[in-house]
């Protein structure tokens, strides 16, 4: 589920028990929390705010509230929501109630790993400023041929554990790309250019 680094050592979780909340570590020992009230109350908030929509695993108010906050900050990341296609949400201009368009910030960072999400089209444009992208651990086979066209800014670009069998020659037009990760892929061929 996670980890974390405690002073001396670092720790796996591997397994909570829903009810007890116990939790195992990678070192065999158990740790057994009490089954606090607020928790449950968390978990169950939690879960309705990301998983309530059924085929995209974002609930519509829960992605305002998250486009809100990468518009103030600049870096839009919805990860491990079990997207299996990009909300349309995400290329809207609509401002939510209360924004304003100048205080708006373009987004630069856009990090949508550990999802279903397998094919990535040219609707990437309306990210023309980003400088880091990251598509890590989805299920993504294919890009469309203009997919990065726009993209004239991006300088690191991670489509790690995914599906790739290769690039389209497209990838060139990234001039200012400086990282680019495709491990874990079934890539046969990359372009001669790359």
């Amino acid at each position: 589920l996670g980890s974390f680094i405690c002073a001396t050592r670092s720790i796996m979780l591997r397994d909570i028990d829903e009810n007890a909340y116990t939790i195992r570590f990678r070192n065999g020992n158990a740790s057994v929390a009490p089954n606090l009230p607020y928790m449950s109350s968390f978990r169950r908030r939690n879960d309705a705010f990301f998983n309530n929509a059924v085929g995209r695993g974002v609930e519509t108010n829960s992605l305002v509230t998250i486009l809100r906050h990468a518009r103030k900050t600049g870096s839009l990341s919805i990860t491990g929501k079990d997207l299996s296609a990009l909300p349309l949400e995400l290329f809207s201009n609509e401002l939510a109630e209360g924004e304003k368009f100048w205080e708006c910030e373009p987004i630069t960072q856009l990090d949508l790993s550990f999802n279903r999400i397998n094919s990535v089209g040219p609707q990437m444009a309306g990210f023309s400023e980003a400088q880091l992208m990251k598509f890590r651990s989805n299920e993504i086979s294919e890009f469309s041929p203009d997919v990065f066209q726009h993209c004239t800014a991006l300088k690191h670009l991670d489509l790690g554990l995914n599906r790739l069998s290769g690039l389209d020659a497209s990838i060139n037009a990234l001039s200012e790309l400086r990282v680019l990760l495709l491990p874990e892929n079934d890539l046969m061929s990359l372009p001669d250019t790359l």
